[in-house]
């Protein structure tokens, strides 16, 4: 995982930005072939994941207000998160990652 950011003053409030790249690797949940047959479907494979956010703090009533704008999976990287394996029933499923999201966080202190 790889991480950086930048802050600075705006007039008494801060501005700052911040980046984020996280890089798993690949993996299988039930490597054994012999109890979980469906085991290469559920793999999940390497992936690079890119999240940012823009926040401004320390505005409002004694300083106590912060705003953040956030993104996640910036790239909109289709992926598996988990998987599960019913190889004695005959099939297995795959459960995928979120999807590029984007939201706000408003935060008060008091």
């Amino acid at each position: 995982a790889l991480a950086g950011g930048l802050a600075g003053p705006v007039g008494d409030a801060t501005l700052s930005a911040r980046l984020a790249y996280n890089y798993p690797s690949q993996f299988e949940v039930f490597p054994d072939t012999l109890t979980a047959p469906f085991s290469k479907e559920g793999r999940g494979d390497a992936r690079g994941l890119l999240d940012g956010q823009i926040r401004f703090s320390g505005f409002g009533p004694n300083g106590g207000m912060g705003l953040t704008i956030w993104g996640k999976n910036l790239t909109d990287k289709k992926y598996v998160a988990r998987s599960v394996d019913f190889g004695a029933l005959g099939f297995a499923t795959v459960i995928y990652g979120d999807p590029r999201t984007f939201g706000a966080t408003f935060d008060v202190e008091f």
